[in-house]
């Protein structure tokens, strides 16, 4: 058994405390069989292999770490006393939202195409209570919110999810839709922006003024948008941006845009590699 205090930081080894909100179980695994090559598995100097286990939760399988548990302590109590417990932060491989999708252009300047979104790790853990229970209705509106961001003169054609009731499969949803007007008008030009959907920004990291606490983010993780706009016939790039490389010891940010065949391709990343960024390292 694991009392733990699911706000990180409110127990540190060097300042122990009783002040715990949660427990989890500590599940001792066979020293004699190989490892199980699991994100909640974790080795103990004194009581060797375990797998770390909230039998409550009730949106991340077995196997792997709820966010609230990663990078955190908890008190490992046991016959004859107990320790502090160290529970990992796992890789931003374990948790990877995937955005695919395929677009057309018309000279009118009208958007149509289709979206494949897959949801994998702590990912499912977020989008996963949001969707399952909804009445259809309601899932419809969401979808049509989400794009509305992002979209003008919207109109969806189709959407669809898959596995929302098996923690243990992927979340995949796929999603069509037109917009009139996406291209704006520039003289002889139209201006396209070929990310299309997401926006990856925090207003607490873009701040002019000095940080004075920790940033914290959610979970650890992988965002990644890959779009593919076909161009009309005889359509060209006059300009394209530039691409964005940039890397710091919290996340690493990536975009590229080229043209080929006729179709504008865009890609960006951005990966997420602590949950907690100290003011000193706050750019």
């Amino acid at each position: 058994m694991v009392p733990i205090n699911t706000e990180r930081d409110e127990m540190l080894p060097e300042f122990p405390t009783h002040n715990f909100d949660h427990v989890v179980l500590a599940i001792r695994l066979p020293n004699s069989e190989p490892p199980l090559h699991l994100d909640a598995e974790i080795h103990d100097s004194q009581l060797g292999r375990m797998l770390i286990f909230d039998p409550t939760s009730s949106y991340v399988p077995g196997g792997q770490l709820p966010s609230y548990l990663q990078a955190n302590y908890g008190f490992l109590a046991r016959e004859g006393g107990g320790q502090v417990l160290a529970i990992p932060l796992v890789s931003a491989e374990s948790s990877r939202r995937t955005r695919m999708g395929k677009f057309a252009l018309t000279p009118s300047r009208t958007l149509s195409g289709e979206i494949s979104e897959i949801s994998t790790g702590n990912q499912t853990a977020e989008v996963r209570p949001l969707w399952q229970f909804e009445p259809t209705a309601e899932r419809t509106k969401r979808v049509e919110n989400f794009l509305a961001h992002f979209l003008s003169q919207l109109s969806l054609t189709s959407y669809d999810v898959q596995n929302l009731s098996d923690i243990n499969r992927d979340i995949a949803v796929h999603y069509a839709f037109g917009s009139e007007g996406f291209a704006r008008p520039a003289g002889n030009f139209i201006v396209v922006r070929p990310c299309v959907l997401g926006r990856y920004s925090q207003s607490m990291m873009e701040k002019t003024e000095p940080h004075e606490f920790p940033v914290d983010f959610d979970h650890t993780g992988i965002d990644e948008d890959d779009y593919s706009i076909g161009l009309p016939p005889g359509y060209s790039a006059d300009d394209m941006p530039d691409p964005v490389d940039l890397s710091e010891d919290f996340a690493e940010y990536h975009s590229h845009i080229n043209l080929s065949a006729g179709a504008l391709h865009y890609r960006r990343t951005l990966t997420t590699k602590k949950l907690t960024v100290p003011v000193n390292e706050l750019p």
